[in-house]
């Protein structure tokens, strides 16, 4: 049947093999299962080709030390203990050297006391502090 007859329908290009097809709907992307199952595996591939790199390049480690690291920390974060599904490397600023793995909440707040000890002490005195003061 002619493009023209058919309602709603327009000409695209596949985003997998670069064809030109008839599409239906506007958020057709693939010409076919096939295309689509490629364009799928071909994303995941290459997210875990720049998850290694990024590794590789901040850190100095592998894909599979980062997976070696989960698995020896239990899948939790080194501070609050719980298990979460994203970890992240936390990591001397001064020497680079990397401590261990972080939630994105214990990741974050060390990054705002600026890995300062004393500071993190002064934030623990200042909680028990109030405590005290509510009477708990």
């Amino acid at each position: 049947m002619p493009l023209g007859r058919l309602k709603n329908t327009f000409l695209t290009n596949c985003k997998a093999c670069n064809t030109e097809f008839e599409a239906v709907h506007y958020a057709s992307c693939y010409c076919s299962k096939k295309c689509k199952h490629k364009s799928q595996y071909s994303r995941q591939r290459d997210y875990v080709l720049d998850k290694d790199y990024q590794l590789r390049k901040t850190y100095g480690i592998s894909l599979e030390d980062f997976a070696r690291m989960v698995d020896k920390q239990d899948h939790s974060c080194a501070i609050c203990k719980r298990k979460v599904e994203k970890l992240f490397v936390d990591h001397c600023h001064e020497t680079g050297s990397i401590r261990g793995l972080l939630c994105m909440n214990c990741n974050t707040g060390l990054g705002h006391f600026r890995d300062d000890p004393k500071v993190l002490k002064e934030a623990i005195k200042y909680l028990k502090d109030l405590k005290r003061v509510k009477g708990e």
